[in-house]
């Protein structure tokens, strides 16, 4: 059964070259980003024992599979086996990777004999090959629904769709996709992708469009295995859904029921990692592996290892179908945190990352207009009342205390925006419920908060956070509400009622 290919880049070929190969004048070397072989995670995650390399080259080289690991920061490099090739000449490695550490890697380096390749002149076709392990390792059918989500992006998902046909799991049957079109503008009539649907759907945002996208699989949740929640936006490498489609088809059993995450990287600069999964407390985010510069091989292994995650964001992220019940979807929180909460109440601590399952995207640093902080901080409470346990009242305070101080300091236009959302908030879940999302996104999008001069922003300041305490005492019982009354905010009926379906 065939793991992933041996890739290169299909744009942008300079400047994403190192997260492929290394051409070291010597030696070019495939302990990269998505040529490796993330030998200690397949060890602990999946049920292969024995993994295999086949390669063919274009010239005269010696090669060597070679096994990578981490001590003490210091690479410690081993030799598994080594063979002298021809000219497209086939090469079949095999190594046993039981007992393999967790930031363990494999993969081919070759040796010129004389002048058959040169600094800065590899392409390509200078290898070709593919991981690959025996077929009685496969445990699992696995067959792929993408949900993607847009809203008036016509050329990102046209292209995107493209991209997707090229893809060998489109063509094989095996990843069909769901286009929730929130804008009911697309019109694919002339374009032929006939492995997706397209839904027309009010505009609730990318949670409405998610969780409609979550409920047009679960409908046909028979015929999948998984889901996948992807962004419109994204750039991707086209072997991203083989890799994911045979890691879950050799996973454990123990882990069959855990979300695979896809790491951003950024489109910018495409060797830098943004994140790779996040932890969650009640005032702040912390993100894994970012800024991680990928071509570096010290970085790249060390971003192998399993760190404690509460969700990963749905640019990219692999769901088991099994796990989703249909009264237990997203929280209608219109936009920003709906994959933190779903990640925190039902796969707390259970992503696996993979090195190369991954997505390029826009950085999101200063794209944030100010009305989007009500939904930060609108959303962001409304998930402590859900998940945190202790100290609520003390909890909500701080984190309103904070926001308020440092949008008022730094984000003046911001200021109307996060004391609307504590209003809101404090309304309880009935009011988030009933309210209707578009109508209320319009209000928002259309007003011009007032900036008046910075002396009356701060002497307001403490009397807003005193009133803060008063308010937060008062209004307990609609605070707790989130938790009592989340199964019907989270429900089929309840998101059927509010998408008009």
């Amino acid at each position: 059964m065939k793991l992933f290919d041996i890739s290169y880049p299909e744009n942008d070929f300079n400047r994403k070259k190192h997260l492929y190969f290394k051409n070291l004048g010597d030696k070019v070397s495939y302990a990269s980003y998505f040529n490796s072989f993330a030998a200690g995670i397949y060890n602990k995650y999946t049920k292969i024992s024995e993994v295999s390399l086949n390669l063919t080259t274009k010239c005269s080289c010696r090669v060597l599979l070679v096994k990578a690991s981490l001590l003490k920061n210091k690479i410690i490099e081993t030799i598994i086996e080594e063979k002298e090739c021809n000219p497209g000449q086939e090469l079949i490695f095999t190594c046993n990777i039981e007992g393999f550490e967790e930031e363990s890697i494999l993969y081919p380096e070759f040796y010129k004999k004389d002048d058959s390749f040169r600094k800065n002149e590899i392409t390509s076709d200078f290898c070709q090959g593919y991981w690959f392990c025996r077929d009685e390792y496969k445990s699992t059918d696995v067959k792929m629904a993408a949900v993607i989500t847009t809203y008036r992006r016509e050329s990102f998902i046209i292209s995107n769709l493209k991209e997707l046909a090229c893809t060998e799991k489109v063509k094989d049957g095996s990843l069909k996709v769901f286009v929730i079109d929130n804008g009911q503008t697309l019109d694919l009539r002339q374009q032929d992708f006939p492995f997706a649907k397209i839904f027309p759907n009010k505009n609730l945002g990318g949670a409405g469009g998610f969780t409609r996208g979550i409920m047009e699989v679960l409908k046909n949740r028979e015929n999948f295995s998984h889901i996948i929640l992807m962004d419109d936006d994204i750039a991707f490498n086209r072997g991203l859904f083989t890799r994911n489609h045979s890691f879950l088809s050799v996973l454990k059993d123990e882990y069959k029921t855990w979300a695979l995450g896809g790491a951003m990287l950024r489109l910018n600069d495409p060797c830098i990692q943004h994140e790779r999964g996040s932890c969650y407390d009640f005032l702040r985010l912390k993100a894994w592996g970012k800024n991680a510069n990928l071509c570096k091989q010290t970085v790249l292994m060390k971003n192998l290892k399993a760190v404690r995650m509460d969700f990963n964001a749905w640019w990219y992220c692999c769901y088991p179908v099994e796990c989703i019940d249909k009264d237990q979807l997203p929280m209608p929180y219109f936009i920003k945190g709906d994959d933190i909460e779903f990640g925190i109440r039902k796969f707390k601590n259970k992503f696996i990352m993979v090195n190369g399952i991954s997505v390029w995207h826009q950085e999101f640093a200063g794209k944030d207009s100010p009305y989007l902080y009500y939904y930060s901080i609108r959303n962001r409470l409304t998930s402590n009342a859900i998940h945190e346990e202790k100290c609520l009242a003390f909890k909500t305070f701080l984190t309103y205390a904070v926001h308020l101080t440092f949008n008022t300091l730094k984000r003046k236009k911001a200021v109307y925006f996060v004391k609307l959302a504590f209003r809101d908030f404090l309304k309880g879940a009935e009011h988030l419920n009933n309210i209707d999302g578009e109508e209320l996104n319009g209000f928002l999008r259309s007003h011009k908060s007032k900036c008046c001069c910075d002396l009356f922003y701060i002497v307001r300041l403490p009397f807003e956070i005193i009133k803060a305490v008063f308010k937060i005492a008062l209004n307990q019982k609609q605070i707790k509400s989130y938790k009592e009354k989340q199964a019907d905010l989270v429900s089929w009926q309840s998101w059927a009622k509010r998408l008009g379906i």
